[in-house]
């Protein structure tokens, strides 16, 4: 019975797994490509090796797309660290380089990259600023050793290098053998050429079957996946003995101690800081461990399921392990996951969450204060509180006070160590670091404000306000004069009273009494009002708003043409408006429309006379000027005057009406007098274009127009002119021998006009 607890309890310590969380960390699931971008939407082609340097950035041998890629923390994002994507061996800087076919990469403590170029046969190196170098390798396909300009690489797959980055180690494996690079020269430490096999060795003497992906372990050794041989190998750098470190040969899945052991394609490698390897074991589908004792047990992965399943190590799900590094500070490791086109994390889990509260109930302070920064759960570990990545102090209780912190926004995390042994960072909190405030009223003043009307008054920004007047706003209508302070208190509790605004009154224009005016279109009228000194007037179209259609100082209305009302509103030389607009009618008497005809001069013993018909609308009284300035009698205020001229002429007749409030409208008219207005229409005419009577013509004096129609016989229109001729022609035909009739109108030279109807013979 005591035998059997006993290896009951044996059993337990060494199957005990301590649980694990596997998560995406870059690209889309099953989806290649060559994505830049956040974790979300980066894609890879591949992603067969991978290194992580010492600040966490994570090295991707992109092998499909020919470049090498780099995955930043906090947060994840992807960008192309060099590599144009073109197949090539270009040296250069960032994606003016070319690679062909990268398989691995490895970090030194320098930040510096290297690169298993695997189709260009060379070792290639990428300093922190991106600038890439060949390292070894002439480029093509071969075994030499010897310097580095001249030896030659048979597919290296796999690639570490010493901690400062002397020495680099390549898995060369068609070529069966590890090779090592120092001092500018290239040598074979294990392993003989094309010569495949198991054997445990020293140098040339041990065989290899494809070695795959090397890395160092903690004491600088070198471990390899011999994946031909389904084991996992150990190459000591101090004699080069080869020995194999777990693996019987045979293909498998089986755990248990390194001599029973199986693997299928072992791939990945890392070794973590006590000293577990860790192996891509890849047609399994698995991660697996090998402790410092020698024992093999699955660390992650379903055995023979393919997939890309998060979450619990044990019921995580892989499709081709190619890569693996181990993160030391976050005790984490991160998985090239080719086939799913995926990098993954593995991350212990922890079951601790740390928070991370202030004395603050908003976090926010003003300069100087103490800021009080409180950490839960109580009794972990080293309680550590960053600013950013600056460290502002160790707490051993979970409390930690700092009154340094600058202006500005600062995010605060907590780290601590669990029961287990983990770290555990809590999420980031904003704490916020405020001058010390200042309080200010805007406007500053002094002010001065119309009557009746108020000033906004506005503090400048804080979190509380009070004024003067009992009001805890930090606006405010300043209605009544007096003076106005208010005291300010920031979000970071500091208050602060501002200097005082004076706000005084001024007087508003009185509302002024008017009277109603009548004027004459086009004429501004003087509207009675009391006079007010210092007194604008405005006229609006409308009784509030509408459009300023005239201002001016006194009270004179503006010149119209039509009655309507005006709204009048008062502006003091002060700035105050008095906003309820006076009502006044300026009334329109519409101007007379003077109008007249003459008669016929008619012959009289001392000269002409022309009587005047007057035709005018709208006027009561007249004044007539003849335009006769050498008679006496020039002038005439009867409706219907007559007047004799001496001779005939031309004479300007001036007539102006007036209604019975004076508005007045002036026609001017040219009148001719004529002794005789004889007139001569032929009955016959001869168009015959023999130059002596072609054309039908009216004759006579004082003729001022003629328009002539012609009819046939059946009194239709044939021909009509304003142009007093006509030449016997209709629509350019001279028309036939006949008779026919003829309709005429005659305008005379003093504007009378006459009718004559007759007939006219046409002789050809």
């Amino acid at each position: 019975m005591k035998k059997l607890f006993s290896f009951l309890f044996i059993f337990f310590i060494v199957t005990s797994v301590q649980a694990q969380d596997v998560s995406r960390y870059a690209g889309i699931v099953s989806s290649s490509g060559s994505t830049d971008g956040s974790a979300s939407v980066a894609k890879f082609n591949h992603p067969h090796g991978i290194c992580v340097d010492k600040t966490g950035n994570v090295f991707v041998a992109d092998q499909l797309n020919n470049k090498i890629r780099k995955i930043t923390p906090a947060p994840v994002s992807v960008s192309t660290f060099a590599g144009s994507g073109a197949n090539g061996s270009n040296d250069g800087t960032g994606t003016a380089a070319t690679f062909n076919d990268p398989w691995a990469v490895a970090c030194d403590t320098n930040g510096n990259l290297y690169v298993a170029d695997t189709r260009s046969y060379k070792i290639r190196k990428i300093t922190t600023a991106g600038i890439v170098t060949t390292v070894a390798g002439t480029g093509t396909f071969g075994t030499t050793n010897g310097s580095v300009n001249v030896a030659q690489f048979g597919f290296p797959t796999g690639i570490a290098v010493s901690k400062d980055g002397n020495i680099i180690y390549v898995a060369d494996q068609m070529t069966h053998t590890i090779r090592k690079i120092q001092g500018g020269m290239v040598s074979t430490i294990a392993g003989t050429a094309y010569l495949s096999g198991s054997t445990d060795a020293i140098g040339q003497s041990a065989r290899f079957d494809h070695p795959y992906a090397i890395c160092l372990d903690n004491t600088g050794n070198i471990i390899v996946t011999d994946s031909w041989n389904f084991k996992i190998r150990k190459v000591a750098v101090a004699n080069n003995q080869v020995t194999t470190v777990a693996g019987t040969g045979l293909k498998g899945s089986l755990n248990g101690y390194y001599n029973v052991a199986t693997f299928d394609s072992t791939w990945g490698i890392a070794v973590d800081s006590i000293g577990n390897i860790y192996v891509g074991d890849g047609v399994n589908y698995t991660i697996r461990k090998i402790t410092p004792t020698g024992y093999v047990s699955k660390y992650s992965g379903i055995t023979g399921m393919p997939g890309f399943t998060d979450g619990d190590s044990t019921h995580a799900t892989f499709s081709g392990v190619t890569g693996l590094a181990f993160y030391k500070p976050l005790r984490s490791l991160f998985v090239a996951d080719a086939y799913n086109h995926l990098i993954r994390k593995i991350a212990p889990l922890s079951t601790t969450v740390v928070t991370v509260t202030t004395n603050s109930a908003n976090n926010t302070f003003c300069i100087g204060a103490n800021v009080t920064l409180i950490a839960a759960p109580a009794g972990l570990i080293n309680y550590t509180f960053k600013d950013g990545a600056t460290i502002l102090g160790v707490s051993a209780t979970g409390t930690f006070t700092t009154s340094v912190l600058s202006l500005g926004v600062h995010s605060i995390t907590c780290t601590a160590t669990d029961a287990l042994g983990l770290p555990v960072t809590s999420d980031p909190i904003t704490v916020t670091i405020v001058a010390t405030t200042t309080s200010s009223i805007t406007p500053p003043g002094p002010i001065s404000i119309c009557s009746g009307d108020s000033i906004l008054l506005s503090a400048s920004i804080g979190i509380a306000y009070h004024w003067n007047t009992g009001a805890v706003s930090q606006k405010i209508f300043a209605k009544t004069p007096g003076s106005y302070i208010v005291t300010v208190t920031s979000s970071g509790s500091c208050s602060a009273q501002s200097p005082p605004v004076t706000v005084a009154l001024k007087p508003v224009p009185t509302t002024v009494q008017t009277a109603n005016d009548t004027i004459c279109p086009l004429q501004s009228g003087q509207i009675i009002a009391v006079p007010q000194t210092g007194v604008s007037y405005y006229w609006y179209s409308q009784p509030s708003g509408g459009s300023l259609i005239y201002t001016g100082a006194n009270f004179t209305s503006p010149a119209i043409s039509q009655t309507t009302p005006y709204y009048i509103e008062l502006h003091g030389s002060n700035g105050c408006i008095n906003p309820n607009r006076t009502t006044v009618y300026v009334i329109v008497d519409q101007k007379p429309s003077p109008s007249f005809e003459v008669s016929l001069p008619s012959i009289v013993s001392n000269g002409i006379q022309v009587y005047f018909y007057n035709s005018t609308s709208g006027g009561i009284l007249y004044e007539w000027n003849f335009g006769d300035p050498l008679s006496a009698e020039n002038v005439s205020s009867l409706e219907n005057p007559t007047h004799i001229y001496a001779s005939s002429g031309d004479y300007n007749v001036t007539l102006i009406a007036a209604n019975q409030e004076g508005c007045a409208e002036t026609l001017y008219k040219l009148i001719h007098v004529e002794h005789n207005l004889s007139i001569f229409i032929p009955t016959a005419f001869t168009p015959n274009n023999d130059n002596n009577n072609d054309i039908f013509r009216v004759r006579g004096s004082n003729i001022k127009t003629v328009s002539i129609n012609i009819f046939n016989q059946w009194g239709q229109l044939i021909y009509q002119s304003e142009e007093n001729k006509w030449d016997g022609s209709v629509n350019g035909d001279i028309v036939q021998n006949g008779t026919y009739v003829y309709l005429i109108d005659v305008m005379y030279g003093n504007e009378t006009s006459e009718k004559f109807k007759g007939q006219i013979t046409v002789i050809r």
